[in-house]
Parts: structure tokens; C-alpha cells; sequence
């Protein structure tokens, strides 16, 4: 089995420190069963504690109902901030945000696209620059070969709407710097990345041994993403 080279997106944001102590924030994960989500709804908590907020994290398994429960929880025990994370798509709850918003409370989203900020009229969006994401990928893995080109295999989850943005961004890029490269989509929905990302994985390494790069598509996949290289 040849070495793999590795890629997936990251988050970046900044988050204000001035008149928060005392302050109560909900933080919501996309999907808690997720170890990604769990580990940034940690590392916000960690974050809130350290400048003196009471942080509050909203176990869930990734559904509209408990999303709204966490956002109404928040306005009735009078929160000042909710923080959704992890790929969240904000349009899903977009009248509930409007009633947080109402109440006077900050919502922000973690790694939601322009368009789903903008349609959900969020207050603070930390947007993820997906397609300049997926150009460096393509851009470092060209590199690491010498510019020679390879066989590649991405794992994808078309359902998520950031999906199409990276995918055509790297298959452009690579299009431009590599033409002989060949790149071959695993798609595994957003819920079934626990148990299927590693299986599928695994299996599209056995149909194509001579795969020398993956493209995850989130920087939550890793974890599952090497478990399937390990596998195959």
C-alpha cells in the first residue's frame, strides 16, 4: 500500500473577550455523536470559561426539534449568546434565530457558507473559505508530487451545501495544475460518518490501489477518514 497525503478544511474565527463575565452561552453542535463537533462545543466552552462566561453545551443528535429546543431554552433562561457549530446550516431554524435575535441574545454560526448566513440574517457568521480550501489542497498535493500526476480519492457529503463548493473548486484547480490527475468521490452523509466514512473508505482503497491522496472534505471526517486506511 503506497503513503497517503491527507487533506481537509479548517475554521478560523475571532471571538470578542470585553463585558462577557457573568454572561450565559448555548452552544449547540451540529451533531454531538460527531467527535469533531463534540471537541469544538468543548473547546468553545473552554473558551467562555476562560473569559468569565457560563457556557452551556446542548447535547444533540443532529435534528431541527432539538436545535429549536436548544435556541428556545436559551431565550426563556435569558442566555446573552448562542453559538451554533460545526457546519451548521442556519436556514434550517432561521425563525427561531429571528425570535433569539427578538430577545436580544447573539447568535452566532461556526463554518455555515455566505449564503446560508445571509438567508438566516445570523448576527456573527464565522465563514469558512471552503473554495480556498480546497484550491491550496489541491495545490499541496500537486507539490508533493512533483507536479507528477496521481490517483485520488475524496470523501464527500453531497447533502451538506458546502460540498459543491469545494468539489468544483478542487476539481477546477486540479484541472488547471494537473491534468492528469483523477480524483474518485465517496460520498457518506453527514450522520453516517461514524459508522460508514471508514468501510467506504476502505473499500474505494481496495478498488484503487494505486490511490496515493485523500481529500476529506471536512476536517471532521480525520478521525474516520484514517481508521479506513488502516483497514485497507
Amino acid at each position: 500500500m503506497p503513503s497517503f497525503s491527507t487533506y481537509a478544511a479548517g475554521y478560523g474565527g475571532k471571538v470578542p473577550t470585553s463585558n462577557l463575565r457573568g454572561k450565559k452561552l448555548m452552544i449547540v453542535p451540529g451533531d454531538s455523536e460527531l467527535a469533531a463537533c463534540t471537541e469544538i462545543a468543548q473547546a468553545d466552552a473552554a473558551l467562555a470559561t476562560a473569559v468569565g462566561m457560563q457556557p452551556t453545551i446542548f447535547a444533540n443528535q443532529g435534528t431541527e426539534a432539538e436545535y429549536n429546543t436548544a435556541v428556545e431554552n436559551a431565550i426563556h433562561q435569558h442566555y446573552a449568546a448562542i453559538g451554533l457549530e460545526c457546519d451548521f446550516d442556519p436556514t434550517l431554524i432561521a425563525p427561531a434565530i429571528a425570535q433569539a435575535q427578538k430577545a436580544g441574545i447573539k447568535v452566532t454560526v461556526y463554518g455555515a457558507t455566505p449564503q446560508e448566513a445571509a438567508a438566516a440574517k445570523v448576527t456573527y457568521n464565522t465563514v469558512d473559505p471552503y473554495a480556498l480550501d480546497a484550491k491550496y489542497a489541491a495545490e499541496q498535493a500537486v507539490a508533493q508530487h512533483n507536479g507528477q500526476p496521481f490517483q485520488a480519492i475524496a470523501i464527500t457529503s453531497n447533502a451538506a451545501p458546502a460540498t459543491a463548493i469545494m468539489q468544483n473548486a478542487l476539481t477546477s484547480e486540479l484541472k488547471a495544475v494537473c491534468s492528469g490527475c483523477t480524483v474518485t468521490d465517496v460520498n457518506v452523509e453527514v450522520p453516517n460518518w461514524q459508522t460508514d466514512i471508514a468501510s467506504s473508505l476502505s473499500s474505494a482503497l481496495l478498488q484503487h490501489p494505486n490511490t496515493t491522496v485523500i481529500f476529506p472534505d471536512y476536517a471532521g471526517m480525520l478521525t474516520y477518514v484514517l481508521a479506513g486506511i488502516e483497514s485497507a
